[in-house]
């Protein structure tokens, strides 16, 4: 399995880290230079996000979904059947080899668009399960981050052409499970977290943005579409009443 981490070429100490950090699990890793958001000229925005202005979204956050984007792009150019997703702050756990050799295995025979969260969801259906030998795959229910996630080719396309130009933040995983086909699943038990003190920037201007104006954006986007409407509220009226939801200890 092919591994990538987002590093802003600015940013050396995390670099080392990420680095470090695959090293000791024996991950050959290919840095990849992240979109400094703030870097982005007005003409650049335009062009590569739908509706700035009126989003409330962050450049940080800008930046960052640009640099999956370009990922999933690389992915598509270089056809890479699957790949682990870092960011330069992430943590990993002990088990990840033998975890990455089971969900490759586990993708390649379901043959269908996926995304595996290895960071801390916020909640997941405990009753909707399979497990592997080390790791066990759950439904996503709801949750954030980027820290750390695999993503099959199929998965990297159709986010292509679904979040290009950017009308969502790359970890919004709730509005990609209503608006495409992808199946994503929580890995339990958590495989990345976040070093200590070394937190993305990226929280804190979200906290400074208008979140009012961000709420009214995500609905807008949410349900601009028939069709995320109907599988939003298929997913509540025929599948919820049958979940057990859980949220990660």
């Amino acid at each position: 399995m092919r591994v990538f981490a987002v590093n802003m070429r600015t940013d050396a100490e995390r670099r080392k880290h990420i680095l470090s950090e695959c090293s000791k699990h024996s991950l050959a890793v290919e840095i990849i230079d992240a979109v400094i958001g703030k870097e982005l000229t007005e003409l650049e925005i335009k062009k590569k996000v739908l509706n700035f202005e009126d989003s409330g979204f962050t450049k940080g956050e800008i930046g960052c979904s640009l640099s999956h984007l370009n990922i999933y792009q690389k992915m598509s150019s270089e056809n890479i059947h699957i790949a682990l997703i870092l960011e330069d702050d992430a943590q990993i756990e002990a088990i990840i080899r033998q975890a990455l050799v089971e969900i490759e295995e586990f993708d390649k025979a379901k043959g269908k668009p996926a995304i595996y969260l290895l960071t801390e969801a916020e909640k997941y259906v405990q009753n909707f399960n399979i497990p592997l030998k080390s790791v066990t795959l759950h439904k996503f229910h709801r949750g954030w981050y980027t820290q750390g996630y695999i993503i099959n080719l199929k998965a990297a396309e159709i986010l292509l052409k679904h979040l290009y130009p950017v009308k969502n933040y790359a970890d919004n995983w709730r509005y990609i499970l209503f608006s495409t086909k992808i199946k994503i699943y929580t890995v339990i038990p958590t495989l990345i977290t976040t070093v200590k003190g070394m937190e993305s920037t990226i929280t804190a201007d979200r906290n400074l943005a208008e979140k009012n104006k961000r709420i009214r954006y995500k609905k807008k986007v949410m349900f601009g579409r028939i069709y995320n409407i109907i599988r939003f509220f298929a997913y509540y009226i025929l599948k919820r009443p049958f979940y057990k939801i859980a949220a990660v200890k």
